[in-house]
């Protein structure tokens, strides 16, 4: 009987069997990651939930958040409008007079000193009643340095009738003098109301030089008159997206361009053959085609309802002289041709003419314009002052040419 002891496998096979336990190897560490993979998605898949609940109260809170703020939005607002209205009403008898000189109303005779302002505005004689007046004082802030203009002056009178009556007694005489110089009257207004109504100041100005018909209401609204028909804005956005539309339809639909107006002043009251034109915007200018007819443009901006430097002043004055001098015809313009045009004007006289003062140059100025000429204290106190100032500057030129030449 013959016994056979175990034979070894061949070399290939024991390769085939050495890479089969590699690759249960390789599995086990695959099935391991795969199992580490899936805790992991677990994991991120309990946190997105809570995550969800989370987002999805404070969703639900937001929303009450929402709610709570757009309601107490509105109560705010309510009693926002509700102490404009009581700050208006406390102040329904008060009066605010601009322009007054500081030193006018000081010491124990100012209410004196009223009594004859509030007359000289009512037409009341001397010995007759006034308005009762309860309290008056500048308002309270530092007195400004002379070349500022002077602190408002605040009146209380004891009836709101009163109040009316010097109100329309203002706007019927138009324009108020004391002391040889202007002054306004206007009532007084809480400053968010004040900052509504300066909104409309650029479309004011715009129907002004259209010639519409336009006023404010109380409080802050605005009143147009366009081809009979009266529109109402309750602020300056609506009005001006709202007359944007209007306006250019109407004027198309009456086949009419607005039309362009040259007031020619004549300059033989200060001993010259020459005209002066003075007219609104440059836009008209180009409108009608002035530019092709070989005008010659001198752009010297300054801001609106102000008066420029003395020294944009004079270069101004000499253009204007020098275009006269050489026989050109002459056209001086801003936005409506009233306030910055009419400055520039009345100074051209006072240079050309020793006797013309400021007031006759005002008065000529509102003969040919209207009376709107010359707006502003700004204005008025700088032609007053021009001749000074000018002889001033004329000095210190002089002065440092004699420099110069030294030198």
């Amino acid at each position: 009987m013959t016994t056979g002891e175990d034979h070894e496998a061949p070399a290939w096979a024991q390769r085939l069997m050495a890479k089969v336990e590699s690759i249960d190897l390789k599995f086990d560490k695959v099935n391991d990651s795969i199992k580490s993979v899936r805790d992991d998605v677990r994991a991120v898949l309990n946190r997105v939930k809570n995550a969800e609940v989370r987002i999805s109260n404070l969703e639900d809170t937001s929303a009450r958040d929402k709610d709570v703020i757009k309601e107490l939005t509105k109560n705010v607002e309510y009693l926002k409008a509700k102490q404009i209205q009581l700050e208006s009403y406390s102040r329904r008898n008060n009066l605010v007079l601009f322009g007054l000189d500081e030193g006018l109303l000081e010491g124990n005779d100012q209410k004196e000193v009223m009594c004859q302002i509030l007359r000289y505005i009512l037409d009341v004689a001397p010995g007759d009643p006034v308005p009762e007046v309860e309290r008056q004082h500048r308002s309270l802030r530092p007195r400004p340095d002379p070349p500022q203009p002077p602190r408002p002056y605040l009146l209380r009178l004891l009836r709101w009738e009163d109040r009316q009556r010097i109100l329309r007694a203002a706007a019927k005489k138009k324009r108020l003098l004391w002391k040889e110089k202007p002054f306004y009257v206007n009532q007084d207004l809480p400053v968010e109301l004040q900052r509504k109504r300066a909104d409309y100041g650029e479309i004011r100005r715009k129907l002004r030089a259209t010639g519409h018909r336009y006023g404010l209401l109380h409080p802050a609204r605005l009143i147009v008159t366009i081809d009979g028909k009266t529109h109402v804005y309750r602020n300056a956005e609506e009005a001006n997206e709202e007359l944007k539309k209007l306006l250019p339809d109407k004027r198309r639909q009456r086949g009419d361009l607005t039309p362009f107006h040259i007031s020619w002043l004549p300059l033989s009251i200060v001993d010259s053959s020459q005209f002066l034109g003075i007219c609104a915007l440059p836009d008209e200018l180009r409108s009608q085609g002035v530019q092709d007819a070989g005008f010659r443009v001198h752009h010297r901006p300054f801001p609106d309802g102000a008066a420029p430097d003395l020294e944009l002043c004079c270069r101004i004055l000499e253009e204007l002289k020098s275009s006269l001098d050489n026989n050109r015809r002459t056209v001086i313009h801003c936005y409506g041709g009233l306030g910055r045009s009419g400055l520039i004007v009345a100074c051209l006289l006072l240079q050309l003419s020793l006797t013309m003062t400021p007031n006759k140059a005002i008065e000529i100025l509102r003969e040919h314009r209207g009376g709107g000429a010359i707006q502003t204290v700004k204005q008025y106190n700088f032609l007053h002052e021009f001749r000074d100032s000018f002889s001033s500057y004329e000095e210190s030129r002089e002065a440092a040419t004699e420099r110069c030449v030294s030198r």
